[in-house]
């Protein structure tokens, strides 16, 4: 009697990446980063899985969104590889395969049975960049919305209506200081996904009504530079989740 051989069970392996979106680039819409990602790895001929079934597609996930106009030194993309690739391979095939303003900063494995990025990431920190010098007025508004135990701004909704919303619980920490070459920065923690989320824009209008009239149209330029989770009051980065 012959005994079959055993089923093949493939060895999967997650390859988390730290991805960089440069200022040129900021205007690509999410849905445009995806299929800039999945073209990336396919031309790079890197082992990520397919799905199963129908529709196969590739095992790729990413944590939140990144909103339209924003640059990047932080957003995370997982790959599902079938452990035959290092890290620092993926890392190298991906910058070789990229288009311009695109590029992976760092990648590490994690293991495979962990939890998804969107389930784990729950904050965001941005960086804006104002061009003005004049730091009093949004020092004050800065002080004033720390100070506030609520700040209500309107929300706009696609295909929903409008709705008020506190961010002042969700906005975790906002700083101020003086930009190299010119301007103002402020650099901002604040919840990410679910529904505690907080939009940048949203901040930044807040910011805007305190500091008074003539500050809605203050150029700036928005930048994501972290992403990680905070439990309990302890940061834990992605690595680690």
């Amino acid at each position: 009697m012959t005994i079959p051989d055993a089923p093949v069970i493939p060895v999967s392996e997650r390859i988390r990446c730290k991805l960089v979106i440069e200022p040129r680039v900021r205007w690509v819409s999410h849905l445009e980063f995806l299929r800039v990602v999945a073209r990336t790895v396919t031309r790079a001929a890197l082992p990520v899985r397919y799905s199963e079934g129908f529709n196969p597609h590739l095992l790729v996930s990413f944590a939140a969104a990144r909103p339209v106009g924003l640059s990047s030194e932080a957003e995370f993309v997982d790959l599902m590889t079938d452990g035959s690739v290092c890290a620092g391979r993926v890392q190298r095939g991906m910058n070789d395969a990229f288009p311009g303003g695109f590029c992976v900063r760092e990648a590490r494995p994690v293991p495979p049975e962990g939890p998804s990025l969107t389930s784990v990431i729950n904050t965001s920190q941005y960086r804006y960049h104002l061009e003005t010098d004049r730091m009093d007025p949004l020092a004050e508004a800065v002080r004033s919305f720390l100070d506030r135990d609520e700040v209500v701004v309107l929300r706009k909704r696609h295909k929903k209506s409008d709705r008020m919303v506190d961010i002042r619980p969700h906005v975790y920490d906002v700083s101020m200081f003086c930009a190299d070459g010119g301007g103002i920065q402020l650099s901002a923690d604040m919840a990410l996904g679910g529904q505690h989320n907080v939009r940048p824009q949203e901040l930044l209008g807040a910011l805007a009504s305190l500091a008074g009239p003539g500050r809605e149209d203050l150029p700036v330029r928005m930048h994501r530079l972290d992403m990680y989770r905070l439990e309990d009051g302890n940061r834990i980065e992605p690595w680690d989740l």
